[in-house]
């Protein structure tokens, strides 16, 4: 069953969405690109797709609800932004701006897989506060999206580096954070080099087989977090 939230679609998906509409299959390119590529928000601002076209399409389907509902700024510049979920969850993503002199001017994410977290680490608030549920793929680039739609209002340089760093256990959602870096990995989408894209977890095992497995070169970090082993499973229940 294909997902209504469009922004979890890639092209394929959305040809079998203009095929049902019984419109010409270059929309579904047009449609990938206002919607992976350009950040858009609203239906109306897809200008070359047409007002019936748009009509029909959002009987059936949207492009989620990652509402920004709050914005902390640091000292150091780090953004902390809070997204509103269509079920009314909400998720927290973190943008780093890189300006010193010993790296590379560029904008990094740190996003969320899971609204909530199962690991139970003793450090972690949101393990503390248990497990609610998977984001979609949509769910999981909709917070690059909406934050790069409001650094463009600002004039500022879009994100170019993704970690998957934020709340939840990525491997834990290995499906739907697949298809997200395959969505923003994408020429037509926001075109992120798969070598700027992170992943860090906690030490799921069969996740980690599944990302070698699954041919993406992105970077793979494993959260230690203690200097032995005894000392990690007191504060890491997965390494028990």
């Amino acid at each position: 069953m294909i997902d209504s939230n469009l922004r979890s679609l890639n092209e394929e998906e959305m040809a079998h969405v203009v095929k049902e509409m019984k419109a010409q299959r270059f929309r579904a390119k047009q449609l990938f690109e206002w919607v992976h590529g350009k950040n858009v928000t609203e239906f109306a601002e897809m200008s070359n797709l047409g007002k019936n076209f748009l009509a029909d399409l959002s009987k059936n389907y949207d492009l989620g609800h990652n509402k920004i509902i709050k914005r902390q700024v640091s000292a150091d510049g780090t953004e902390k932004y809070l997204l509103e979920l269509s079920d009314g969850e909400a998720v927290e993503c973190v943008l780093m701006r890189y300006r010193g002199d010993f790296s590379k001017k560029r904008n990094t994410i740190c996003v969320s897989s899971q609204v909530g977290c199962a690991m139970g680490c003793t450090f972690c608030a949101t393990g503390q506060s248990g497990f609610v549920r998977n984001l979609s793929a949509g769910e999981i680039v909709g917070q690059i999206y909406e934050v790069n739609h409001l650094l463009a209002t600002e004039g500022a340089e879009s994100i170019g580096n993704v970690v998957f760093m934020g709340m939840g256990e990525p491997f834990l959602n290995w499906d739907n954070v697949y298809k997200a870096i395959k969505l923003l990995n994408d020429k037509n989408g926001q075109n992120i080099g798969i070598r700027r894209i992170s992943l860090s977890t906690c030490g799921i095992a069969e996740g980690i087989r599944k990302l070698a497995d699954s041919g993406l070169d992105i970077t793979l970090a494993v959260s230690l977090h203690a200097a032995t082993d005894s000392e990690r499973s007191k504060i890491m229940p997965i390494n028990e």
